[in-house]
């Protein structure tokens, strides 16, 4: 019978192996929020710039600016790379671009497009006159 420190060691050391073999599988990516607020943001635009494509990788690549319309909706751009663009017309090393609405109903996509890695990609969201509709 191990005694207590001999118990804890042989623990940490097992812990430790399994920990090491741990990856990490996904992650959302840095991310920054204004957090909540009484101000009515009534437009928004940046441009980006997304460089080349990856030629290969395993899974998704998602770049993206979003934004929530305070009634439950995120509206969001999306630049796609996936193991193959050719869902939307895009050759290796260019990126898929599509406008999007997400809420509890899912996404809503708009009409895909191609984005070659030194295009500038502007993207607006302008409120609309109701206080409801965005047009992106």
């Amino acid at each position: 019978m191990l005694s207590l420190p001999n118990f804890i060691a042989a623990l940490l050391v097992t812990t430790a192996a399994n920990a090491a073999s741990l990856q990490k599988q996904d992650s959302w990516g840095g991310a920054l929020s204004l957090g909540p607020t009484q101000s009515t943001i009534i437009s928004a635009v940046t441009t980006l710039i997304p460089g080349e494509a990856p030629l290969t990788q395993n899974g998704e690549l998602f770049l993206w600016p979003g934004m929530s319309n305070g009634t439950g909706d995120l509206v969001q751009t999306t630049l796609e790379s996936w193991p193959t663009n050719a869902w939307c017309g895009a050759v290796p090393g260019q990126w898929c671009v599509r406008a999007s609405v997400f809420r509890s109903f899912g996404q809503i996509d708009g009409t895909a497009g191609v984005v070659s890695g030194t295009d500038e990609v502007l993207i607006q969201y302008t409120l609309q006159s109701d206080q409801m509709t965005w047009t992106q």
